[in-house]
């Protein structure tokens, strides 16, 4: 089905260039914390992707805090938008080590928030090289739709579940790379 990008939110400058090139609707570079959610326009879907470095278990520097950390509580502020808006569906990905932080005490906590918002909530963690990523990257998907919808989500199966079928990384870089990609021998 055909959409429509209504609004794109990030405040990580880089990240802001590279969508910008790539799409028609500019990012806002304010902070989420920032944002006046009855200000943003009405969507459908609202997705999200909140800091994983709070949630990393190869955090060290600062070390791995969670919901304990500034950045590892900014999914309460896509929730407060997600009750404003009152979006059909909503989608929020993080890192495996979302389950473990803070001893296992802070998924349960994102999940509930976001139940308590009026949303049917289910999540899965997914195996990006079993649907076709060219990586081993595992994430962690988190979808709710409004609960007066009454749709009963369940995630797509993978698509390759033996190894010798991942699509290696060779099948989809270039042949050929500008040197100004290369580091020098310094």
């Amino acid at each position: 089905l055909p959409t429509e990008l209504v609004f794109a939110n990030d405040n990580d400058i880089g990240a802001k260039k590279i969508f910008d090139e790539n799409f028609s609707v500019s990012i806002n570079p304010l902070d989420i914390k920032e944002l006046n959610p009855y200000d943003l326009p009405e969507a459908d879907i609202i997705t999200g992707g909140f800091p994983c470095q709070s949630f990393s278990v190869s955090a060290t520097n600062p070390p791995r805090l969670g919901i304990k950390d500034e950045r590892g509580k900014l999914f309460f502020y896509m929730n407060k938008i997600i009750q404003v808006k009152r979006p059909k569906v909503f989608v929020a990905e993080n890192v495996k080590g979302i389950f473990s932080a803070n001893g296992g005490k802070a998924f349960p906590l994102i999940i509930d928030t976001f139940k308590k918002s009026g949303y049917d909530v289910t999540y899965h963690l997914f195996h990006s090289e079993e649907y076709g990523v060219p990586q081993k990257r595992q994430r962690v998907f988190i979808v709710g739709f409004r609960k007066d919808l009454d749709i009963n989500f369940e995630f797509p199966d993978p698509i390759y579940k033996d190894e010798s079928e991942y699509i290696p990384l060779r099948r989809v870089i270039e042949n050929k790379v500008d040197e100004k990609y290369f580091f020098s021998k310094r």
